[in-house]
């Protein structure tokens, strides 16, 4: 793959100097009550100040540390040493920051039965426990009715600004947003379930957390916060996020393509604010100096326009490979969505069973956009091997001058993140319901899927015939059908929605 060597410098959003940085806002934030380490040495440093030395046996002495550590962080106790002092700065300056746990009791699944917690292919966060509430009335729920697949959604439903708590999931949109950017991944998933009750609700207003608490997708803090949006048209936890100096960081630099949580926490510790901090002090990869070069054009929406114009592209070049080979872009294009992340296209043929009969066709695919211009960077690619199969190839494309399109007022190329995909036709109906998403609706299909005692992929429909409950393991089983979209859906007893219908 050509590299390009055109590149262009990216200014950084305004963001703290490591000069003027406060000393302690380079603690974490959860010191305030969460560090363990922040625990353990308070305790340690109090066992040798004031826990009397008559105390005998390990066991005792561990639990009198213990004791002490919460009297320092939960109590704010002062034993005169330094670490105290700390420790009360620390609480004095964040006394009125919302707890970053305050989500979790919304992240477990419930054990109500009136909506699915899709909570099957992936371990949930360790919760700690709560006060158990009356089980919500499920019985004018029918069972398919539990399920977002069965239930649907338009992409006009979840943006309805005529829904009278409009304005409640305006301000939980801004929440999932922010926990998007900063990866967390159950968090994201809890506003996006409670988005979609509340869009849900047409005829009334949900105005306190009682009220709240009756519906699927809310625990007690979304509840709480529920009743703080509609009390004080605000949030406060959503007003720290978006001031925070150190979040603000975080999420800059989450923005780079192939950085995750932990090495932007690292860069944080190590002094660094900007993308010019990085680029001057830190040993980049190729991807993430990419990722760097080129901010704001991969981390700007695409319009849909751009998006069929590079479909047209790279159709066009596919079939003069080969005509039978069939391209389809999936993610939140192929649901209707007005503007996309990046493209992801989907690749299959008529007749193949394995990714390695398509290989040489991306190999050529690739190469030939390479030449012309249209693929300007490889950030990932899985080449036939052993353990990788050539099936995949992520990247960056630019799409090339459009008289009429993109010239208006000149030129300018932008750089998008492209993702291509191989997938046999004997997996192409699975595929197609895993890249198309949303995730709420594919949960829910790979619930419903569980239920019935098979199980649902991006490669297929199986026969669930692993013993243990534990379905990240185990074999996958009798295959039922991996090839066509619909007679999955009909397997499954669901009625059948159009990728527009599927915004949940």
């Amino acid at each position: 793959m050509r590299k390009s060597s055109r590149s262009r410098a990216y200014a950084p959003r305004s963001t703290p100097s490591p000069s003027t940085a406060s000393p302690l806002t380079t603690l974490d934030l959860d010191i305030a009550g969460r560090n363990s380490s922040i625990v353990a040495e308070s305790a340690n440093v109090c066992s040798n100040s004031t826990i009397p030395q008559a105390i005998s046996g390990q066991k005792s002495r561990d639990a009198m540390k213990m004791k002490v550590a919460d009297d320092i962080v939960e109590n704010g106790r002062n034993f005169g040493d330094d670490l105290s002092q700390i420790i009360g700065e620390v609480r004095q300056r964040f006394q009125d920051v919302p707890p970053l746990e305050e989500d979790e009791a919304d992240l477990k699944p419930s054990k109500a039965k009136n909506y699915d917690s899709d909570a099957e292919t992936q371990q949930e966060p360790k919760q700690k426990k709560q006060k158990k509430r009356a089980r919500k009335d499920t019985s004018k729920t029918g069972f398919d009715e539990r399920f977002a697949c069965n239930r649907g959604g338009t992409k006009e439903q979840i943006e309805d600004k005529s829904n009278p708590n409009a304005f409640i999931i305006s301000v939980f949109r801004k929440m999932l947003d922010y926990y998007t950017q900063i990866n967390d991944h159950w968090r994201r998933l809890a506003y996006t379930r409670a988005i979609t009750t509340l869009a849900s609700i047409t005829d009334r207003r949900i105005s306190s957390a009682h009220e709240a608490r009756e519906l699927p997708n809310f625990g007690e803090s979304l509840s709480t916060k529920l009743e703080e949006i509609v009390s004080t048209h605000n949030l406060k936890r959503l007003q720290y996020a978006m001031t925070d100096p150190i979040s603000q960081v975080k999420m800059l630099f989450l923005g780079i393509y192939g950085v995750g949580p932990s090495t932007a926490e690292r860069w944080i510790a190590q002094g660094h604010r900007t993308l010019d901090d990085l680029l001057q002090g830190v040993t980049l990869t190729f991807s993430q100096k990419i990722g760097i070069e080129h901010y704001g054009d991969l981390n700007s929406r695409i319009p849909r326009d751009e998006v069929t114009k590079m479909a047209d592209y790279v159709k066009a070049e596919a079939a003069k490979i080969d005509s039978k080979v069939e391209l389809i872009v999936g993610g939140s294009y192929r649901r209707g969505a007005t503007t996309s992340g990046d493209i992801d296209f989907i690749i299959t043929k008529e007749g193949t069973t394995s990714n390695q009969q398509l290989s040489t066709f991306l190999i050529t695919l690739v190469r030939n956009l390479g030449k012309q211009g249209f693929l300007t960077a490889e950030l990932a690619a899985h080449s036939s091997s052993k353990d990788h199969d050539g099936s995949k190839w992520h990247g960056c494309c630019v799409l090339p001058r459009i008289p009429g399109f993109n010239d208006n007022g000149g030129y300018k190329p932008v750089w998008r993140r492209i993702d291509l995909l191989l997938v046999p036709e004997t997996e192409y109906g699975a595929a197609l319901i895993y890249f198309t998403g949303n995730d709420i609706f594919n949960r829910s299909l790979r619930l419903l899927a569980s239920k019935q005692h098979m199980r649902l992929n991006q490669r297929g429909l199986y026969k669930d015939t692993t013993p243990s409950n534990d379905r990240l393991k185990g074999a996958e089983g009798e295959l039922i059908e991996g090839r066509d979209e619909r007679k999955i859906f009909k397997t499954l007893g669901v009625v059948w929605r159009e990728p527009h219908e599927r915004w949940c």
